[in-house]
């Protein structure tokens, strides 16, 4: 006598993978006694010696809303233990002016800055996957360079490349008519010369003179 049975065998995925960052612009090391290093390394494991950077500008004039860098990450465990989602973990020059998507990674300028001196900012992204229970979770870190370029004004930049095209031409005098006494009359060029900001610009004022 024999008898058989059906049995289902399910594999379930152990979380044994970080979340992994692409597209970066370098690696940094993490040194030794470096307090903001230690702060990474916390974050990240103390295990980890270098951590990806990527490196953004921002222009001085940028307004809130203004997307600034997106950070990838992918996991390559399965399932929840796959997925992975994103935060800033320290605040920029102590404030938050920055935020993060927390599905997609884009970096956003959420408001205007505290100090307009601000012009270099560190961000600590934080990846980290959806393993349940949360402990058993995995992080993984990178620093993310925002540098703040000023802005020329415009209206230097025009009147400067305006001064450079300025040719100082001299015009030959021309008859224009002639009067009752069979003098000629004739239009002569009067150079005139207007300051603007710091270029100096030529322009001509005509003027009628008898030729005597």
């Amino acid at each position: 006598m024999s008898s058989s049975a059906n049995i289902t065998v399910t594999v379930e995925d152990v979380n044994d993978n970080a979340p992994r960052f692409s597209g970066y612009k370098r690696l940094r090391r993490i040194r030794d006694g470096d307090s903001e290093d230690r702060v990474l390394q916390s974050l990240s494991g103390k295990d980890v010696t270098v951590v990806p950077v990527y490196e953004a500008t921002m222009p001085s004039s940028a307004s809130p809303g203004s997307e600034i860098l997106r950070v990838y990450a992918t996991d390559a465990d399965e399932g929840q233990n796959g997925g992975v989602r994103f935060s800033i973990r320290n605040n920029a020059a102590g404030d938050d002016s920055f935020g993060i998507g927390e599905r997609d990674g884009v970096i956003v300028y959420k408001k205007q800055r505290k100090n307009d001196l601000d012009n270099r900012f560190e961000l600590y992204v934080l990846a980290h996957d959806l393993a349940n229970p949360r402990s058993t979770r995995k992080n993984s870190i990178a620093v993310v360079v925002v540098e703040v370029k000023e802005e020329k004004s415009p209206v230097a930049g025009d009147l400067r490349g305006l001064e450079r095209g300025i040719k100082d031409v001299k015009e030959q005098p021309r008859t224009v008519g002639t009067t009752g006494l069979g003098r000629q009359l004739e239009e002569t060029p009067r150079r005139k010369k207007v300051a603007i900001s710091e270029v100096t610009i030529y322009t001509t004022k005509k003027n009628h003179n008898y030729l005597r």
